[in-house]
């Protein structure tokens, strides 16, 4: 063996260097458009819960304004019919649309604060799957970095060893 073969084999290796760098960059700008889907998902479920609680929010205090002229209306039929408003029964009314009212607005908070839950569920699962691919690329790329350096490493020591053992004798 001789000079060019340690010459040919320290290009070999640089060539295999530089070309596992360019495709660990191109594996890694795949990476981050996955990572940027993922992201992009996460902040998606993050608004739909935010909507989902406000609508929520809206909806009961549109439930409570109907129950509130609903006890209006029930006022004016008991007034109507020549019964006091101040009558047990006419209070007893009052009280039974309030309390309908208000429980059918809780139960949709309730309901609009489990869907909002179910959605920033999501988005932690998105968001936590956008860290993992990060750290998973992350590793990859370091990995094939180092492997084509000591698969390089490895053939120049070769090279070198035979070089350096046929001079001996």
């Amino acid at each position: 063996m001789c000079i060019p073969d340690i010459i040919a084999t320290s290009i070999n290796a640089a060539i295999t260097v530089a070309t596992a760098v360019e495709t660990a960059n191109e594996n890694a700008k795949e990476t981050n458009l996955v990572i940027q889907n993922q992201i992009d998902m996460a902040e998606r479920e993050r608004v739909n819960a935010a909507y989902e609680r406000q609508e929520g929010i809206e909806e009961s205090r549109r439930k409570r304004l109907d129950a509130i002229r609903n006890m209006a209306e029930i006022e004016a039929n008991v007034a109507s019919s020549g019964l006091s408003t101040n009558s047990q029964t006419s209070l007893l009314l009052y009280e039974d649309e309030q309390e309908e009212g208000e429980l059918e607005a809780l139960d949709i908070l309730n309901d609009a604060e489990i869907s909002a839950k179910k959605h920033m569920e999501a988005y932690s699962q998105h968001y936590s799957q956008a860290r993992l691919t990060s750290l998973k690329g992350k590793n990859q790329y370091r990995s094939t970095i180092r492997n084509a350096v000591s698969s390089s490493a490895k053939q120049l020591v070769n090279v070198g060893a035979k070089y350096w053992g046929q001079n001996e004798k």
